[in-house]
């Protein structure tokens, strides 16, 4: 054998006896020290745990855990461009099977299974007049959406072959959707009674008789059930533990805005603007309020790990837009980018694992390093 073939050869040996060790229950060094060859093994042992710590250290973005910390420390983070799409990202979603579904803007749905690597599986999802598009998942892992069918919202699935099957329709209009791991999936909509005023720059609700904001909720096997009628659920999450949270935004009855200068960060949400310093967590599963002395203004996007914790893309109360850690009882603090253009007009968040996923108006999905 050539000389340049015998680190492969080393590698190769290396991982043969691993195998084996596994395989027949062996133990792995017993088989090393029994083998004659010790110089021989002494280099594929090392050449062998080179490669396999390689390959187990490949930088698919930093896990939200760790990067609390990082963020607590003041560390400047960057962003990697994972897929392209030509339009306004509006909504991800994992499907914690390896996959990451996108929406765009035009009605797009993608299935994203690594950087660069991806397929468009669906065009054309359209939806109701004053809805926006949400994802969520099934318990078996596929894909859900709201689609509008006869002037009506109907939530669809969407198969990886673009197959279009309705699952139950939904009253009102769409404004979120999220799904827990058993299956159960959430949409937040929204109503209205009488007139309704919009401002035009940006397009926003300038004024209402009567609105208000309702969620429901669809578990496996049971019909659709109303869980909360009151404030707009701009924003739905579900922490590990399937704890079920809202962003609530405003209040229901009549709008009328004040006369005082109100920021947004999410151009997709831009329609409740004048709502976007009144906003609560809520924590549905238990009934209580969060982060009542900590939270941002205008949280639009937002994921929970944990209970204790929420990483979500806003404005603090000084007025600066970005993405935030939230924290009980403590001041948000900002996430800084090496280049800050990362968290401008961001328009949909979620965590693909483990690791911190959003996507923007230029139809670019990043993840977080």
């Amino acid at each position: 054998m050539a000389r340049n073939d015998r680190p492969l050869r080393f590698a190769d040996d290396f991982i043969t006896m691993l195998c084996i060790s596994i395989l027949h229950g062996k133990g792995f060094w017993e088989m090393i020290r029994k083998r004659r060859d010790h110089a021989l093994l002494g280099k594929a042992c090392g050449l062998g745990l080179c490669l396999l710590v390689f390959a187990s250290c490949a930088d698919n973005g930093i896990p939200l855990r760790d990067l609390r910390g990082r963020i607590q420390g003041g560390s400047k983070r960057t962003a990697e461009l994972v897929y392209e799409t030509r339009n306004n990202v509006v909504a991800l979603a994992d499907n914690r099977r390896g996959a990451l579904y996108a929406a765009t803007s035009i009605g797009d749905v993608y299935k994203i299974t690594d950087v660069n690597k991806g397929e468009r599986i669906y065009r054309g999802l359209s939806g109701c007049e004053d809805n926006w598009t949400g994802l969520a998942i099934d318990r078996d892992g596929g894909l859900a959406a709201n689609r509008c069918r006869d002037g009506r919202n109907t939530i669809v699935s969407i198969s990886d072959s673009g197959e279009v099957k309705d699952l139950f329709p939904v009253p009102g209009r769409v404004v979120s959707m999220t799904s827990d791991s058993k299956g159960g999936i959430y949409i937040g909509t929204w109503t209205s009674e009488g007139n309704v005023s919009i401002s035009l720059n940006p397009r926003s609700l300038a004024g209402a008789e009567f609105i208000n904001g309702k969620i429901y909720v669809r578990q496996p096997g049971d019909p659709l059930a109303q869980l909360y009628d009151g404030a707009i659920p701009v924003c739905l999450g579900v922490s590990e533990r399937d704890a079920f949270y809202a962003s609530l935004w405003g209040q229901r009855g009549y709008f009328a805005p004040e006369k005082k200068t109100f920021g947004y960060v999410d151009p997709y949400r831009a329609y409740w603007l004048e709502l976007s310093d009144k906003v609560r967590l809520v924590n549905f599963t238990d009934g209580k309020t969060r982060f009542d002395n900590s939270l941002i203004d205008s949280l639009s996007l937002f994921v929970i790990p944990d209970d204790d914790y929420l990483f979500g893309y806003g404005i603090s109360k000084e007025g600066v837009g970005g993405f935030y850690l939230v924290e009980e009882n403590r001041p948000p603090i900002r996430l800084l980018f090496q280049d800050q253009k990362y968290d401008k007009n961001v328009t949909a968040l979620t965590l693909h694992n483990g690791v911190v996923y959003f996507g923007n108006v230029e139809g670019n999905i990043y993840r977080i390093k």
